[in-house]
């Protein structure tokens, strides 16, 4: 099953420990070529956004909040099923393409007003595993 990987530059420079307690276990801190990343290699099942528009806007108001803690850096996305991982060893290691930041932007809520009340992906996981712990 192709899975989204998201790497996000940690501008912030927020820990290890930091990323752990405010993102969770599906995020890691990652080095490429002197700088931070955090990297969500387990993301959602891969899904066009054309496709299905309101599972898009779930995880863009999911990506967004996180860019948001980790200071507002660039964003790449590719599909699990392309990511061999970073290695500054590798000369032909590198960064997944940009997501464009109008893939980033809200939309129109007055022109698309369904999206307003789309819950960001991490609320809609948080509540499946809590059904499944009580």
């Amino acid at each position: 099953m192709n899975r989204f990987v998201f790497l996000i530059e940690n501008l912030a420079q927020h820990t290890p420990d930091k990323i752990g307690t405010m993102l969770g276990s599906r995020w890691e801190l990652v080095e490429f070529r002197g700088k931070s990343y955090a990297c969500w290699e387990d993301g959602p099942r891969y899904l066009s956004p054309e496709e299905d528009p309101t599972g898009w806007e779930s995880i863009r108001k999911y990506v967004v909040s996180v860019c948001d803690f980790l200071g507002n850096g660039q964003v790449y996305c590719t599909s699990d099923m392309f990511w061999n991982g970073l290695d500054d060893e590798n000369p032909w290691s590198s960064l997944p393409p940009k997501i464009g930041d109008n893939n980033l932007i809200a939309p129109d809520y007055v022109r698309y007003p369904k999206f307003l009340d789309v819950r960001p992906y991490a609320s809609i996981v948080n509540e499946l595993k809590a059904d499944r712990v009580g």
